[in-house]
């Protein structure tokens, strides 16, 4: 897919000079009705729809990995947990045959 990062330059200039033009009253209403088609079909001709489609299409990808690893850990963590009680739990019992055989 074309990397459009370069025409940053020229976008912000076009902005800059449609701005000082409507702000200086030489557009009217119509003529930016006028510029607003042009830029359609230009981001049409450039794909840029192809471009927002692609970004949108992985944000949903990165989301859904995130929601899966956050699962994922979720679950690892249950299952540490558990263990951690378990060997507690084990620990506790010798403890107690260790205090009853030495009486």
């Amino acid at each position: 897919m074309p990397d459009y990062s370069s025409l940053s330059t020229q976008s912000d200039g076009f902005k800059s000079e449609l701005t000082a033009y409507y702000s200086s009253g030489q557009l009217s209403g119509v003529d930016l009705l006028y510029v607003a088609k042009a830029l359609t079909e230009i981001g049409d001709m450039l794909g840029i729809n192809d471009i927002v489609a692609a970004t949108a299409s992985g944000v949903a990808t990165i989301n859904a990995e995130e929601t899966s690893a956050i699962n994922a850990i979720n679950a690892e963590e249950a299952t540490s947990i558990a263990q951690v009680s378990s060997i507690a739990d084990n620990l506790n019992t010798i403890d107690v045959v260790l205090l009853m055989d030495a009486y």
